[in-house]
Parts: structure tokens; C-alpha cells; sequence
């Protein structure tokens, strides 16, 4: 959160057609689309309350096609935005595409753009 404490602002990566645009339609809008339509750059916006304080929540949708790596990468550094990976539990190479971009041994862009990240993989 900024020094407000009111807005958050995240990236969302994750292989092609994983659902990543899906999922934050539905958190942004309250509907499922209804059409898939390859993403390359999108941005949603989502309010609520937490605790009486209103937090807006910022998210960047981003391709999971290869070609855009350099986007997500400058978003991920320069923006300094937080990171939510997505993967599709019916195809397994999305799992393998996370722990394969996100180990701590492999050098991908999310430990070396955020080598102090925490989280938790599900």
C-alpha cells in the first residue's frame, strides 16, 4: 500500500490463457466475460472497505505470451509494483512455467526484479 494506505498497486503474470484477465474481471466487475481476448495490456480498478478503510486496488494485467517479458519486467522494477501469479490448475505446464520463473535458483525476472519478495506458493 502507499503511504495512505488507501490504493495497492499489482501485477498480474502468469502463462497465456491461464485466466488471469477472467479472474480480475470477475474481482473488478462482478461478471465473467464472455469472450476470451488476448491480452497485452490492461488495467482494472477495484474498491472496498477493510477493517472502515477504503482500499482501491490497482491491477495490471499483463500477456503471458514470451515476447512481452520486457514489459512485465519494466512494470514488475520501474513501476515497483507487487506481483500475483497466476496458473490454470487443469494444465499442469502452468504450474511448471511458476516454479520454473519463480524459483530461487533459476534467475528468472520475478526473484531477480524482487529478490526480497515473500509469499507462499498453493
Amino acid at each position: 500500500m502507499d503511504s495512505l494506505g488507501s490504493r495497492c498497486k499489482i501485477v498480474v503474470v502468469g502463462d497465456t490463457q491461464c485466466g488471469k484477465t477472467a479472474l480480475l474481471h470477475v474481482f473488478a466487475k462482478d461478471c465473467y466475460p464472455e469472450n476470451y481476448v488476448p491480452t497485452v495490456f490492461e488495467n482494472y480498478t477495484a474498491s472496498f472497505e477493510i477493517d472502515k478503510q477504503r482500499i482501491e486496488l490497482n491491477m495490471w494485467d499483463t500477456s503471458g505470451s514470451s515476447y512481452y517479458d520486457n514489459v512485465r519486467s519494466f512494470m514488475i522494477l520501474i513501476l515497483r509494483r507487487r506481483v500475483l501469479i497466476c496458473l490454470d490448475i487443469s494444465r499442469p505446464e502452468t504450474l511448471d512455467s511458476v516454479i520454473k520463473n519463480t524459483s530461487p535458483h533459476s534467475g528468472k525476472e520475478t526473484q531477480e526484479l524482487c529478490p526480497n519478495a515473500s509469499g507462499a506458493r498453493l
